[in-house]
């Protein structure tokens, strides 16, 4: 009996010790899957440095950090390296509305002229008020590039400077009929958040958001380069580099909030229910409307799953979360890259037993590789045809050439006028005819420093082959030798 006894207990040992191998060697190789996913992402994003954070069945399972901070100091990134959120920070913003809405200081309803008196906007010529839920669901009707018309502002009162350049603006739709993705909304909101409270956004988002939830390494960027934060990038002629964005203060409220990805993982868990907090509501896929958008969380009904993605000219950020299953991932990047989004997509796929997110097409990088190779053709090019040129006239003035006039040679040159002011024009409306954008500004700070020489490089070949061609066929070398 004691044999037999003996020989079950074995067998048993033996049995957990074979399935737990097989569960740890399954977990290994789904967690080596999940980094060559992102190396071989942040390779094909040009991605300086990045941090992922995984929660899984209500379990943190992943949290590192890859690649460097600081590429020229070749500081790491680690679990204390900060990055900025982008619109990101409209799910914070979110939440404290719905906590003064909880507490009687705010009504969704309201019109925002109730909480600032001097702002209003039109619709088809006609005054129309928009509501405070109109803005946290993203369907006031505010244009989406009308940010652009708020300048860059470190102003400790820049917020409510940014939000009079918009009062009185011409709607793009009828408030509450349309979603239409402003970072104004949010703008406003703040300034709401400051009039209710009359304190600045930064200090109730510490003492009312930030503190209460156990976020100790987060705040709203005030200053240039707040402690342990990540340096920012943007690729440019084929390789990140180091690109400053100024702490905008015009637009905290939508874009500002800093954190590391400790808080990361304590935001992500508070939002999946793994943390509690007294008096706290979420925002679930309850909130869902027809929009499927509220308070700075995207909602796909059809997946169960809450997201959203932030984006500025130097970061981005993604984040994903599944309530039911209680699983959610974060990925934070130092360079603005829609690989944040397919790694979060393809840990998605790889947690759920599939493959990673595909191939994944990076408009950055992809413009940076296109016009760098345009300023390559163009150098040299602009150097023959400067030799060209000066050699025409050089010939010209030693009466080695002559000028042709007839009624051939006028029709020319107003052709040559008439085609390079089209180059000219077509050059100046570049944004919006390639990058969906009419402002230079806004390409010269979101794509690589290449375009901008591109452009201008790609008219003064222009313009100079024109010269010579419209010089070519209006003179004539006479019999003297050169």
């Amino acid at each position: 009996m004691q044999k037999i006894l003996c020989f079950f207990l074995a067998l048993s040992i033996f049995i957990i010790g074979v399935s737990g191998k097989s569960l740890a060697d399954g977990q290994t190789n789904q967690q080596k899957k999940i980094d060559q996913l992102i190396t071989n992402d942040m390779k094909k994003g040009k991605i300086p440095g990045l941090a992922v954070v995984i929660i899984k069945n209500g379990q943190t399972i992943y949290k590192k950090g890859y690649g460097y901070a600081d590429m020229k100091s070749k500081k790491r990134v680690s679990g204390s390296t900060k990055f900025q959120l982008a619109s990101l920070t409209k799910a914070f913003t979110g939440l404290e509305i719905m906590r003064l809405a909880n507490l009687g200081f705010i009504n969704l309803n309201d019109s925002v002229s109730e909480y600032i008196s001097w702002f209003h906007v039109n619709y088809n010529g006609k005054p129309v008020q928009i509501t405070v839920k109109e803005l946290l669901e993203q369907s006031s009707g505010i244009p989406s590039d009308d940010i652009l018309r708020i300048p860059v502002s470190t102003a400790d009162d820049a917020l409510e400077k940014g939000v009079k350049h918009v009062a009185g603006i011409n709607l793009s739709s009828q408030p509450g009929e349309k979603f239409i993705y402003s970072n104004i909304n949010f703008n406003i909101l703040g300034l709401i958040i400051e009039t209710v409270t009359g304190k600045k956004y930064e200090d109730v988002m510490r003492q009312a958001v930030f503190h209460p939830l156990g976020l100790n390494h987060t705040s709203v960027r005030t200053t240039p380069n707040p402690d342990h934060m990540t340096k920012g990038y943007k690729v440019s002629f084929l390789a990140p580099r180091e690109y400053f964005k100024p702490a905008d203060k015009s637009i905290g409220p939508a874009a500002n909030i800093i954190l590391d990805s400790r808080d990361m993982e304590r935001w992500m868990a508070i939002n999946l229910g793994l943390v509690k907090i007294p008096g706290l509501q979420l925002i679930s896929l309850s909130d869902d409307n027809k929009f499927h958008y509220f308070a700075g969380w995207m909602f796909d009904p059809d997946e169960s799953i809450i997201y959203h993605s932030g984006n500025l000219p130097n970061n981005s950020a993604y984040i994903l979360l599944e309530p039911k299953n209680k699983n959610g991932i974060a990925v934070l990047a130092n360079s603005n890259s829609p690989y944040t989004r397919a790694i979060a997509k393809g840990i998605d796929n790889i947690l759920h037993g599939k493959e990673g997110f595909g191939e994944y097409k990076d408009e950055f990088v992809y413009a940076d590789r296109v016009s760098t190779i345009a300023v390559i053709f163009c150098c040299p090019m602009i150097l023959l045809l400067l030799w060209r040129l000066v050699t025409i006239v050089r010939q010209m003035h030693q009466k080695q050439r002559v000028y042709i006039r007839n009624g051939l040679s006028y029709c020319t040159i107003i052709a040559a006028i008439i085609l390079i002011a089209a180059i000219c024009l077509t050059a100046y409306r570049l944004p919006s005819l390639v990058f969906g954008n009419p402002y230079w500004s806004y390409v010269n700070d979101w794509y690589s420093s290449a375009v901008k020489y591109a452009a201008t490089l790609f008219v003064c070949f222009s313009i100079l082959l024109i010269t010579n061609l419209t010089l070519a066929i209006n003179t004539k070398q006479t019999n003297q030798s050169f």
